[in-house]
């Protein structure tokens, strides 16, 4: 933000002139005698530093090792017999002592003449560091002016200049040819620094940028300024004032007005121009407000030209306007928020457009509970294609809001939350089921005693507000209790058993007709408004073993050091009893959709794990897994699978395989499918490989085919292919993703995003295609940042065509 700059420049001026007339006194207390009488300077008695907090006085002779020791100036050696000297500034002039070397000294002692520090000097006070050639200070008048190359370090900022004029009596002073740093942040130059009074200085010929240019270079970006005038405690005014890149002037206003009030100021923020063919040229401006130290908010106002006339898929062909505001809150160490909300004034529709985020989080509520919120929601199906700038997020479908209050306290856990899940089908229809609210209580796995017992303990109390349809909308309460008792049977180490029985007891304050009802009741909704009870007893076995394994010692010299095979057989049985009124339940969530089930499954485990050799690259890991399985239903009337026309079943499930090669941390191959034994065909297969290029490149590939075996007719068959590369390291990256429905022949999404960034500035250029049979969505965003600024730059823009 410019206001920033400018109030950082006013604040090194502000260094630049109390140094140096922190220094003035110094010189005329001192009264620096002629060369012919070094020797007897050093003689000179001083004040004991103790007077200053009430200690007795004494003198003791100024002499070069009676100087403090000091940390070595960052400036010029002290060279072979320089006069050095320490005096104390009377409290006038803000106290202290002043301290430093000078190669000559000269102007007489007593009388009030000029006193001139020749040859090169180095002063200390307080925090403030200065060197330069020469320094003459005018006792009768209060004048000084230092001539030659000046330097004044404090901490990190550093400020050079070729004169100093400084008047002790009215507080004013000139800089010349002031050129600066504040860290590695901040660079400035500036023909001549006038300071008028304590808090008012004007600039001349002024140059702000984060690039720190090198052998008089020209910096890639900088703001200029004919002329500034600064009041510290108010604004600073900016005449010609112009952004640059090189010498290439980029934007030019011939008046700015900005508060330099604080650190964080409030002031405008950089325009945002952008286009789009549906809704044509647009401009933000936006206000930032700096409230106090833990709050702030930022204005938007953002002007829409309308798109061209006779364009394709035009949201507008009329102008328009938007209004947003951001809030943000830091009120303490562990709580935090953003609130933001946008609002369009849509003169194509004829109503008000929408969109809120709030995103919170307190970690220091009482009792050691944590709090979070999470919102977010619009008017409309078309808001994020229509406004959203970034182009990963305009073709969202689906928004999901939650705030909750949790706390945990050993095995137990306590939840209370609200949440909402909105999914939009098309541009009139979206499904939205809300929970006002839902109160968990979770019991972990616990043991009882010292028996070999361990209980576990889910319960939940929910009131459900569900809209599925316009039939399907209702609200009604759901309470939920879902205990669990099991028992391990440690057999042996390569053998084991445990045991499960527990079940699922869920009471709806509301149930569903079933379609002979609905028929005959011819009511607008399915809710009967009868409550319902459903009890679920649920059982499992899982048998672990027998396990085989064998370690290999592969010696020295190899990448790894040893490896161990393991082979394990796995056998796991599921009871879910069914419920005859499963029909009647109104489906939410997991809770709801709970269906019959007694299978076992087999599972045969290979793993392959590796030590590396050199143990500076950490401990084993595994790079190979190989997992068969298969199902098998013991319901004679449930089976797994079967033909269209049910003639054909089998109680076995199709063989599946699970394949994980891992090579080596980061890069990974997974292969998966099932084998329907039914029609001897594959009904799914499906690749995913992640590639580790560098430490931060990568590449990614996903291939998936679903099929009907029974019809040998192919389902599905997509492929994803994602990069994310460093071209040039730290400094060009490429991020890219592309899907391609392979069926159908169609690129159904592409995204490609480009960043270069420099040592001073950053480009981002960001380019993304969404396709369906019907219709094209591209847009594109180009996005500027600048060190120590931010945001500079964010055009964005788009097209749609109907296919």
């Amino acid at each position: 933000m410019l206001a920033s700059t400018l109030y950082d420049f006013a604040r090194l001026t502000v260094a630049l002139a109390l140094g140096f007339s922190l220094v003035a006194p110094a010189s005329a207390q001192e009264q620096v005698p002629p060369p012919e009488q070094e020797q007897a300077a050093e003689a000179q008695p001083v004040e004991d530093p103790a007077a200053e907090t009430g200690g007795e006085e004494r003198e003791e002779p100024i002499a070069e090792a009676a100087v403090p020791e000091e940390p070595p100036d960052p400036g010029p050696p002290k060279p072979p017999g320089a006069n050095t000297f320490s005096f104390r500034i009377e409290d006038e002039a803000g106290g202290g002592r002043l301290a430093g070397w000078a190669r000559s000294m000269q102007g007489p002692i007593d009388d009030p003449g000029e006193h001139t520090l020749s040859g090169g000097f180095s002063v200390r006070f307080r925090d403030y560091r200065a060197w330069g050639d020469d320094l003459f200070y005018d006792q009768e008048t209060e004048r000084i002016r230092a001539e030659g190359p000046i330097v004044l370090m404090r901490g990190n900022e550093v400020l050079r200049g070729s004169g100093l004029e400084l008047d002790l009596a009215t507080e004013t002073a000139s800089i010349f040819d002031v050129e600066g740093n504040l860290g590695t942040d901040y660079f400035f130059t500036g023909t001549v620094v006038h300071k008028l009074s304590e808090e008012r200085f004007t600039i001349l010929d002024a140059q702000f940028t984060a690039c720190e240019a090198e052998d008089g270079k020209v910096p890639d970006w900088s703001f200029r300024a004919k002329r500034v005038d600064v009041n510290a405690s108010g604004y600073a005014k900016t005449r010609g004032a112009s952004f640059r890149v090189k010498n290439a002037p980029v934007v030019y206003l011939p008046y700015m007005l900005w508060p330099v009030k604080s650190s964080r100021v409030s002031g405008f923020l950089m325009p945002k121009p952008g286009f789009s063919t549906r809704r044509g040229p647009s401009l933000g401006l936006a206000y930032f407000w700096a409230i106090n130290r833990s709050y702030d908010a930022t204005f938007n106002v953002d002007l829409y030209a309308g798109a061209p006339a006779g364009a394709e898929s035009a949201f507008s062909e009329e102008s328009f306007w938007g209004l947003g505001t951001e809030f943000r809150y830091h009120p303490t160490e562990g709580t935090e928020g953003t609130f933001d909300g946008y609002l369009i004034d849509d003169v194509e529709r004829g109503e008000q457009r929408w969109r809120v985020r709030w995103n919170h989080v307190s970690n220091d509520l009482p009792g050691g509970f944590r709090g979070v919120v999470r919102v977010e929601d619009v008017s409309d199906f078309d808001f994020f294609r229509d406004f959203e700038r970034r182009v990963d997020r305009n073709s969202r479908r689906q928004l999901y809001s939650t705030a909750f209050v949790s706390g945990n306290w050993g095995n137990q856990s306590l939840n209370v939350q609200f949440d909402q899940r909105k999914t939009f089908i098309t541009a009139d229809r979206e499904v939205q089921l809300r929970q006002l609210p839902e109160i968990e209580y979770k019991l972990r796995s616990t043991r009882l005693g010292e028996s070999p017992l361990y209980v576990k303990v889910k319960s939940s109390l929910h009131y459900l507000d569900t809209n599925r349809s316009a039939r399907r909308t209702g609200r009604y309460a759901r309470a939920n209790l879902e205990p669990e008792i099991s028992v391990p049977i440690p057999l042996a180490t390569w053998f084991s058993v445990s045991l499960t029985a527990g079940g699922h007891l869920t009471w709806y304050g509301d149930s569903l007709m079933t379609a002979q009802e609905r028929t005959a009741a011819m009511t607008a909704t399915d809710f009967r408004g009868q409550d319902l009870m459903r009890l679920v007893p649920t059982a499992q076995a899982e048998i672990v073993g027998p396990g085989f394994s064998r370690i290999f010692d592969l010696g020295e010299g190899g990448r790894f050091g040893r490896l161990k095979h393991v082979i394990e057989p796995r056998i796991v049985y599921a009871y879910f009893d069914d419920f005859d009124d499963r029909l009647r339940i109104p489906l939410f969530d997991e809770i709801d959709n709970l269906r019959g089930s007694n299978v076992t499954r087999f599972s045969l485990f290979n793993r392959l794990l590796a030590k590396p050799a050199n143990p500076d690259e950490g401990g084993a890991f595994e790079i190979l897994s190989v997992e068969f399985f298969r199902n098998l239903s013991l319901d004679s009337e449930k089976p797994l699978l079967r033909s269209l026309d049910r003639s054909l079943t089998s109680q076995n499930g199709p063989v599946g395989t699970l394949v994980r090669f891992n090579p080596s941390r980061r890069t990974g191959i997974r292969f998966d499918a099932l084998y329907d034994t039914l029609f001897s065909q594959f009904s799914s297969t499906g690749i995913s490989a992640t590639l580790g290029v560098t430490a931060t490149s990568s590449l990614g590939l996903r291939w998936a085919v679903r099929r009907n075996p029974e019809l040998d007719r192919t389902r599905r068959h997509h492929a994803q292919v994602t990069a994310s590369l460093d071209l040039i390291p730290s400094k060009l990256s490429l991020n890219t993703m592309v899907s391609y429905d392979i069926e159908q022949r169609l690129l159904q999404m592409q995204r490609h995003v480009i960043a270069y960034q420099a040592c001073c500035f950053g480009l981002r250029l960001e380019v993304a295609n969404f396709r369906t049979t019907l219709r094209e969505d591209t847009q594109y965003r180009l996005l500027v940042t600048l060190k120590s600024v931010g945001s500079f730059f964010d055009i964005t823009g788009g097209q749609s065509e109907t296919l």
